[in-house]
């Protein structure tokens, strides 16, 4: 099964929630440093002037090129008695949708006279992003409209080298948006995500890597990730230049997909702090996202076919 899984480059077993024994296990291990979580609700009016209603957000935000976001703060625990996980979870989302929504409004500004291709299928996308009240919709609604992007981008890379350069590294910085987002149980070792880069299950990280010309896990995440922000930078700027569309823009849809990383971190941490959520995601893994873009990818080249 292994080898099948390599042959067919990334499609992975499908991916179960988290054991209670994981489960369990990660509490006790974060139970005796218990504190109130606390969080400033985003205010959304967007004046932007101080206290009279400015866009406002949580102090352990981050911004950072490619690293996603912290929409639980790093030392976040949830397991007490004395905390309403219910309650946390809500204040999280509400900030974190609100964050997401000024990113989609800002990148439609930017779009705003956008004549080509992907410009345009970019706007398309956009206006199906982020809508559902639930995050567990939300979160694979945002993975089908990334999809249809990604496919897009992967079309204008023209070397098998290039396009596994972008996609590991664009799997690397992915982990680490969704790590960003698990407060003290980041890069625990139980969650697919982190088997899937440094764990048991990474033979087709590994794979990438080596047909993206034998890159280095170490050298890539070095420095916070220095190298492996560099390559996507380099590759966004090849499809920038075959696309006709700013490598900037190109940026902004990567970083709002690596924000979607996050989102998913932060359904994973609730749902293993036993918050209650409609329609709950499977534990986050790539093969999502990939499994869509490919698919997507397959229409668009059956579409071609059809139109020669």
């Amino acid at each position: 099964m292994e080898n099948n899984k390599l042959k067919k480059l990334g499609k992975y077993f499908t991916k179960g929630l988290l054991t209670g024994v994981l489960a369990t296990a990660l509490m006790a291990g974060t139970a005796g440093c218990s504190q109130p979580a606390g969080g400033n609700v985003i205010e959304q009016d967007g004046s932007g002037n101080g206290g009279n209603g400015q866009n406002t957000q949580p102090t352990y935000y981050i911004n950072e090129e490619f690293g996603g976001q912290r929409f639980v703060e790093s030392n976040a625990d949830w397991t007490s008695y004395d905390i309403n996980q219910d309650t946390e979870f809500e204040t999280r989302y509400t900030n974190a949708k609100t964050f997401m929504n000024q990113k989609v409004n800002a990148l439609n500004q930017d779009l705003q006279y956008e004549s080509s291709t992907l410009g345009k299928k970019i706007k398309t996308v956009l206006n199906s992003f982020n809508y559902n009240q639930n995050i567990a919709d939300n979160i694979d609604a945002n993975n089908l409209a990334i999809a249809q992007v990604f496919a897009e981008f992967e079309k204008n890379l023209s070397t098998t080298t290039k396009l596994n350069r972008y996609r590991a590294t664009y799997h690397l910085l992915a982990a680490n948006a969704y790590n960003e987002s698990m407060g003290d149980w980041k890069n625990a070792k139980g969650f697919t995500t982190n088997k899937e880069i440094t764990g048991a299950d990474n033979s087709f990280f590994k794979l990438e890597l080596k047909n993206a010309g034998n890159l280095n896990y170490d050298d890539l995440t070095a420095d916070n990730n220095k190298k492996a922000k560099e390559i996507m930078n380099e590759e966004l700027t090849s499809i920038s230049l075959n696309t006709g569309i700013d490598s900037a823009v190109l940026k902004k849809v990567v970083e709002l997909a690596l924000y979607n990383e996050s989102l998913y971190g932060l359904h994973d941490f609730a749902k293993t702090n036993d918050v209650n959520i409609n329609n709950a995601l499977p534990n986050r893994s790539l093969e999502t996202l990939y499994d869509y873009t490919v698919d997507e990818k397959t229409n668009i080249q059956s579409i071609d076919d059809r139109t020669m």
